[in-house]
């Protein structure tokens, strides 16, 4: 099981804004894509929010419409052992393992062991090593607080020094730790011995070209992924990596089809987001790029980020009223100046001169250096008649930096 962890920090155009969730809503909105995919993808958000039971009332949602969703039924399970349901717990991870062989040997291991069912749990802990996929390390295992209670019993001593480990899990459990520790050249020189030890597996390619994007070499690590997608063409996140590689060349066409593929093999991999920036770049009237945008908000209801994208597109587009409506969700989220700003474009345009002030006072206030809103306030300042303060802002502009295009002080301030 895995929770997709978001890029922090996204650059778009000159501007750079934060990925941020910091105000809670009091109540979340209805799942609009009414399917288990849609709930499943909420549930996770909504655990991402720290949502827990709201995340388990998803999931319950979504394998009522899918009985066979393993996927479901395996975070389920987590989530119920993260609220201390240890036996709906297991039953979850059992019903999903019948299903997904051997998904969660480690995670039905631990309720096992709180319920002091200590045979069950070394039976699926030796099930985890067994692998082939999805083994834990020895060091989570290890350092898990929730399996102490088998500590004291004379399998453990025999669990934890078996050999269960290849060569080649080794070394990718090696550069996965260099990894979190931030040292990529050590990390790089592990996934070059694990390609070179076993070229015919995926796993070191799919690493070492995350390697080379953290490192700014976004053009090896499309040709490592591209050998790993040659090796696990089924393999969704190898398809969804490439296209973020090809992003960052501004390749879009190439990214597009990546992320088409990376969505047609899992729905649930939630790229949507990026695939509408991707659709946008390549053509700003496409409708899809707001269906996808539609798709991210419906499981990341709190995301100011692509809330705020959404109504710059419909902007974009001329759709001033969507617009409003989606940057008044991502200022209801997070007051960033820019969505203030944008936003008080949009009501000018509308022709709605008071609330556009009321959101171009705000923005100089969030940032006084963006000599832009500056010189927005102040034409609609002279569309109020108000002569005096349109100068002043349209003066204070131009000491900012920003050009006087339109001539409105040469021309009215005089």
């Amino acid at each position: 099981m895995k929770v997709r962890a978001k890029k922090a920090l996204i650059a778009v155009g000159l501007l750079v804004f934060s990925f941020s969730f910091l105000k809670p809503q009091t109540s979340a909105p209805d799942v609009k894509i009414k399917t288990a995919t849609g709930y499943y993808n909420r549930a996770l958000a909504e655990f991402s929010y720290q949502n827990v039971q709201t995340a388990i009332d998803n999931l319950t949602k979504a394998i009522e419409l899918r009985p066979d969703y393993a996927d479901a039924l395996s975070y389920r399970g987590y989530f119920y052992h993260l609220n201390n349901q240890n036996e709906k717990s297991i039953n979850d991870y059992l019903a999903a393992n019948k299903i997904k062989n051997n998904i969660n040997g480690y995670f039905i291991a631990v309720p096992y062991a709180l319920t002091g069912k200590k045979d069950e749990a070394f039976k699926w802990l030796e099930m985890a090593f067994t692998g082939p996929e999805n083994k834990p390390s020895m060091a989570a295992v290890m350092n898990d607080k929730e399996l102490e209670s088998l500590h004291s019993d004379a399998r453990w001593t025999a669990l934890i020094k078996k050999e269960w480990f290849s060569e080649y899990e080794k070394l990718i459990n090696d550069g996965n730790n260099k990894t979190n520790a931030n040292d990529l050249a050590a990390a790089l020189e592990i996934w070059n011995k694990a390609v070179a030890l076993d070229p015919k597996q995926a796993a070191a390619y799919d690493a070492r070209a995350i390697n080379y994007l953290r490192q700014g070499n976004a053009e090896k690590a499309v040709k490592d992924l591209t050998e790993a997608i040659k090796l696990k063409p089924e393999n969704s996140s190898y398809y969804g990596n490439r296209a973020y590689m090809y992003k960052e060349l501004k390749k879009y066409t190439e990214a597009l089809a990546d992320y088409n593929k990376a969505i047609e093999l899992d729905p649930q991999n939630m790229i949507y987001a990026e695939r509408a920036m991707v659709k946008e770049k390549l053509n700003s009237k496409d409708a899809s790029v707001a269906d996808d945008f539609k798709t991210h908000l419906d499981a990341f209801y709190k995301d100011d980020f692509y809330a705020f994208f959404l109504g710059s597109n419909y902007f974009l587009n001329n759709n001033m009223p969507d617009a409003i409506t989606y940057l008044s969700n991502a200022i209801a989220i997070k007051g960033e100046a820019e969505y203030y700003k944008l936003r008080g474009k949009a009501y000018f345009i509308n022709k709605n001169f008071e609330k556009a002030l009321t959101d171009f006072d705000v923005a100089v206030s969030l940032k006084p250096e963006d000599g832009e809103a500056w010189y927005f306030r102040g034409t609609t300042r002279g569309e109020q008649r108000n002569r005096d303060g349109a100068c002043a802002d349209w003066r204070k502009a131009v000491s900012l930096g920003y050009q006087d295009s339109n001539g409105y002080i040469n021309s009215i301030c005089k």
